[in-house]
C-alpha cells in the first residue's frame, strides 16, 4: 500500500477512509493509533498550501486509527479510519500533548478530535475550533495497533520531527509485539466512547 500524498486526491482510496466532516455538535472521532504520517497540507487541486507571505508549507499530521465504526455496505470494513490534523486542530493537539507531557502521539495510544465551535475567519467560511485528547499506549492497544499496521503498511525508517520532538518517522508503524490476539485484546475495556 502506498502512502503518497497523491493518494489523498486519487479516485480510489489507498488507505482507510476518513470520518465525515466534523462540525460543532458532532461527536468526537478517534481510536487507537496504528500509523502516523507527516505531510504538507494540500488544496483540492493537489497543490501544497503555504503560509501567507512565506515559502514554508503548512504541515498536516494524519493518524490512522482503529475504531468500532463499520460501513454496513462494505463487508470488508475493519473499522480503520484516518484523522487529518492541521490548522487549529493540529495547534490544539500540540497544546494538549505539551500540557500533559506526552510529546509525539505514539502507536498504540488513543486519540480523539472534536469540533467545539466556530469563529469568523475573515475569509468567508468560519474557522472551526477544535479540542484534542490523547492517552498513552497500553499493552492491549499496542497489540491491536501492531496487527492493523501489519495489514496496512510496511515500516519506514525513522526521523526527527519539529512539531512534537522525536517522532519515529514520517510514516510510522509499531514495533513487533507478541502476546494476546486481537480478539483477546478487544475483550478489554476499549470503547469508542469519547472522553470529552
Amino acid at each position: 500500500m502506498s502512502n503518497s500524498i497523491d493518494d489523498l486526491f486519487s479516485d480510489s482510496p489507498k488507505g482507510p477512509k476518513g470520518f465525515p466532516p466534523l462540525k460543532p455538535g458532532s461527536p468526537a472521532v478517534g481510536g487507537i493509533i496504528f500509523k502516523v504520517e507527516r505531510t504538507e497540507k494540500r488544496n483540492m487541486a493537489g497543490e501544497i498550501e503555504y503560509y501567507e507571505n512565506s515559502t514554508d508549507p503548512k504541515p498536516q499530521f494524519i493518524t490512522w486509527v482503529i475504531t468500532g465504526e463499520r460501513d454496513p455496505e462494505n463487508p470488508d470494513d475493519d473499522g480503520a479510519r484516518r484523522i487529518w490534523w492541521d490548522g487549529n486542530s493540529l495547534y490544539e493537539l500540540k497544546n494538549f500533548q505539551k500540557a500533559n507531557g506526552f510529546g509525539t502521539p505514539q502507536i498504540g495510544g488513543r486519540i480523539w478530535k472534536k469540533v467545539v465551535g466556530e469563529k469568523p475567519s475573515g475569509k468567508g467560511n468560519p474557522m472551526k475550533l477544535h479540542a484534542a485528547k490523547y492517552e498513552p499506549p497500553q499493552g492491549d492497544w499496542l497489540v491491536q495497533a501492531n496487527e492493523y499496521a501489519k495489514k496496512y503498511e510496511k515500516a519506514v525508517s525513522g526521523g526527527k520531527d519539529d512539531w512534537f520532538g522525536d517522532m519515529p518517522s514520517s510514516v510510522s508503524t509499531p514495533p513487533a509485539s507478541s502476546g494476546r490476539s486481537t480478539l483477546d485484546s478487544m475483550r478489554g475495556s476499549f470503547t469508542d466512547e469519547p472522553p470529552f
